[in-house]
């Protein structure tokens, strides 16, 4: 359910390149998901019961 939320979701054009490091509460792994200011979905399980541990990381797209 909360893929289909954040999939139909447009984010601000400032914030579309951010992404955020986050610590997994369940497997306990960290990574990086996109920027969003609610919800932040573990890479390696897919649990959005995760944390942050670092704000923003820009993307070096530019």
């Amino acid at each position: 359910m909360l893929d289909a939320l954040l999939a139909a979701e447009e984010l601000p054009e400032e914030y579309r390149d951010r992404h955020q490091d986050i610590l997994c509460n369940d497997c306990d792994r960290k990574g990086t998901s996109r920027f969003h200011w609610l919800y932040h979905k573990c890479g390696s399980c897919g649990s959005y019961n995760t944390r942050l541990i670092k704000r923003e990381t820009h993307s070096s797209s530019s």
